[in-house]
C-alpha cells in the first residue's frame, strides 16, 4: 500500500489524532511506501518513524522530483515492490495526488480539506476513487478496499 497523507497537524509537532491508529492497523503488506518533502525527519520528530522502513520513505526534494511528476510515484512503487494496481494514493490535491496516481493505475483516496478542498475535478482523470473529509474516515475506506 502507498500512502501520502500528512500524519501531523500543520505547523506543529503533534501527530493527527488518528495517525497512530492508522499506523498500528494490520496491513496486508507492511512495507508501506511514503513520499514527501523531508518526511523521514518529520516521522522521527513525531516519534512514529519506527513504523516505516527508512529505505521506503522517499523525500521528493532529495530526489529532485516533485509532484505531479509520476516518476516519484514510480520510484515509490519500485522500492516497495508493489504494483500500481495493488497500491493506494492518499492525498489532498487532485492535480498533484489523484491524477498522477490514476495515470499509473493506482486507487486514490482524496482527503478533502484545507485550501485544496475547493479544487474541482475538471475531468474524470482528476476524480478520486474515494473522497473523505478527515483521517478518521480513512480506516473504514482501507478496510472496504481490502474486502473488494
Amino acid at each position: 500500500m502507498f500512502r501520502n497523507t500528512p500524519l501531523w497537524i500543520k505547523n506543529t509537532k503533534t501527530p493527527c489524532p488518528t495517525a497512530q491508529n492508522l499506523l498500528c492497523r494490520p496491513q496486508p503488506n507492511p512495507r508501506d511506501s511514503l513520499h514527501s518533502k523531508g518526511l523521514f525527519d518529520r516521522l522521527v520528530k513525531l516519534g512514529i518513524a519506527e513504523y516505516f522502513e527508512p529505505e521506503l520513505v522517499i523525500s521528493s526534494s532529495e530526489k529532485n522530483l516533485h509532484k505531479p511528476d509520476i516518476r516519484i510515484f514510480e520510484l515509490a512503487l519500485e522500492k516497495s515492490g508493489d504494483s500500481a494496481s495493488e497500491s493506494v494514493m492518499v492525498g489532498d490535491r487532485i492535480d498533484n495526488d489523484v491524477k498522477p496516481a490514476k495515470q499509473l493505475g493506482m486507487k486514490s483516496i482524496r482527503i478533502k480539506r484545507g485550501i485544496a478542498s475547493s479544487q474541482q475535478a475538471p475531468s474524470a482523470e482528476y476524480e478520486a476513487d474515494f473522497t473523505i473529509k478527515n483521517l478518521y474516515e480513512l480506516d473504514g475506506i482501507l478496510d472496504k478496499m481490502q474486502r473488494e
